[in-house]
């Protein structure tokens, strides 16, 4: 066997690939008899829009005509824009089937309108519609869609069969409009109902630059934004997200809501940030970082203790950190003047940001205690940033959103530092042999980090998980057992937050 050294490389003109023979390229190697080739691929799935999705019971549900065998659009604001996405719906907390007829989405051009010209028909595994069990969720097949930068855009779906309690995000803060029967192609949905709250929709996934990464926040309504007017996206995580997407240092840094009203970090409550941080925080595709501004309402309402609150947040980091993400904590607000106010709870709260401010699980603070209280009265909020001495005004999350440093986001891929004589810059994948002479992937990290190393088909289907385990600093070599059929995969990387994809293909035997 010979192994020669071949660029791939994608004509201007056509899909295919066509290989020339050179010497400073990529060396091809041998796999049970099937050569492999690997390319840089230049972006990956990112998640620029998410809204945690929860029980929506009837007393949420929306106006006359309803859901069933009708049209509701959706307006939602992304994050970091591409030029290819899906959308994920789920039925995770509904005990009945949902039946998706025809889901679409377009830009919007405000209300209940969109602009006609950039509509696009999603399709679910080829299909038009989908049906979705009890606890499902689907994601659609990728469509090119020009998506900028913070842009609106609007998911229209014409329902099936509903329920009477549906899988939704009652705290959307923007308007849903509904009319009755198939208008999902109407430019102006002339008629229509509204309602304050999103139903299925879950999470927006682009194709992003290598760069980007998002950052997840989990918390509760002042992250959901209590006391905001409905479509003015104005929440304290849309003037951080506008004022990361204009730092060229940070442009490519999407910013995920994970907020849920009335929620606390303990329980056993599909809500308690405990039991969905797995699903909402770290499963989102392309997590970089994590925010965790949790736990008022654990004081609050539910009087829970220091030790308890602190093992909760501390669980949830140090998942996090298991997987190499970044972990910031957000110190808890004063509450005195409001109800949830006492001593014995003031005395808690100071506890767990001692915690917060001082603990080797976080990489840092977001100090949102610091920022908004009264320094003549540190048990209150400022006068100038209150609404009801437990949540912020509009004025308020403007500040929030504005005292968050940049900095703190800007060490993606690009700005990594490696350690001496680890992974230069360009290759943190390499292809090579193992000591028992099989085919295998030689990969470096500068620190101990968990690492996921995945082979994955061109259509998204996961063929290997290679790694999954935490690997100390240095250089490592897993070796590539599994038998790969003829066909282009894509094998990826995430470690401390990063990530990199490279492209594989298997000629054959």
């Amino acid at each position: 066997m010979t192994c020669g050294f071949i660029l791939i490389m994608e004509s201007p003109l056509s899909t295919k690939f066509f290989s020339i023979r050179i010497r400073t390229a990529l060396a091809t190697i041998a796999l049970a008899g099937a050569s492999l080739v690997f390319a840089q691929s230049d972006n990956h799935w990112v998640a620029t829009w998410s809204a945690a999705p929860y029980l929506v019971e009837s007393a949420n549900m929306p106006p006359s005509p309803g859901l069933t065998n009708n049209t509701l659009r959706q307006v939602v604001r992304v994050s970091i824009g591409g030029d290819t996405l899906r959308l994920k719906l789920t039925n995770v907390n509904n005990t009945q089937a949902t039946e998706l007829k025809a889901v679409n989405i377009a830009v919007s051009s405000g209300g209940n309108k969109i602009e006609a010209t950039t509509l696009k028909a999603l399709s679910f595994a080829g299909k038009a519609s989908a049906s979705l069990a009890s606890g499902a969720s689907v994601t659609s097949d990728p469509i090119a869609f020009r998506l900028t930068p913070s842009m609106r855009v609007a998911i229209t779906i014409l329902y099936g069969a509903t329920s009477s309690n549906m899988t939704g995000h009652v705290g959307s803060r923007t308007n849903s409009y509904i009319v009755a029967g198939d208008k999902t192609t109407a430019a102006d949905l002339a008629g229509s109902a509204s309602t304050p709250h999103w139903y299925s929709i879950n999470t927006i996934d682009v194709r992003a630059p290598q760069a980007a990464q998002a950052v997840g926040i989990i918390g509760n309504s002042i992250t959901d934004g209590y006391g905001l007017t409905p479509d003015l996206q104005n929440r304290w995580t849309d003037i951080f997200s506008e004022r990361l997407l204009a730092n060229e240092k940070t442009k490519n840094v999407a910013v995920l809501n994970m907020g849920i009203g009335a929620t606390t970090v303990l329980g056993t409550a599909q809500t308690a940030g405990v039991t969905r941080f797995q699903r909402d925080i770290l499963d989102q595709q392309g997590i970089g970082w994590v925010i965790l501004f949790h736990g008022v309402n654990d004081i609050g309402s539910s009087n829970a203790s220091a030790t308890s609150l602190i093992a909760g947040l501390k669980q949830m980091a140090s998942a996090a950190k298991a997987k190499g993400l970044k972990v910031y904590g957000g110190t808890i607000m004063p509450f005195n003047g409001n109800s949830y106010y006492s001593a014995a709870h003031e005395m808690v709260r100071r506890e767990v940001n001692y915690f917060i401010r001082h603990d080797a699980v976080y990489d840092g603070v977001i100090d949102f205690d610091k920022t908004m209280r009264n320094p003549s009265d540190t048990t209150r909020l400022q006068a100038a940033v209150n609404n009801d001495w437990l949540h912020p005004s509009t004025a308020g999350y403007k500040v929030m959103g504005e005292s968050i440093d940049l900095k703190l986001f800007e060490n993606g891929i690009s700005g990594l530092t490696r350690q001496p004589g680890i992974a230069p810059a360009g290759a943190w994948l390499a292809w090579t042999n193992s000591v028992n002479g099989m085919a295998a992937i030689r990969f470096a990290i500068p620190q101990e980090s968990y690492v996921s190393l995945r082979v994955r088909s061109v259509n998204g289907r996961v063929s290997a998980e290679l790694a999954g385990r935490t690997f100390t600093a240095g250089s490592h070599t897993v070796e590539l057992a599994q038998d790969l059929p003829q066909g282009v995969y894509l094998c990826s990387i995430h470690a401390q937050g990063i990530a990199e994809t490279r492209t594989i293909y298997v000629a054959g035997r």
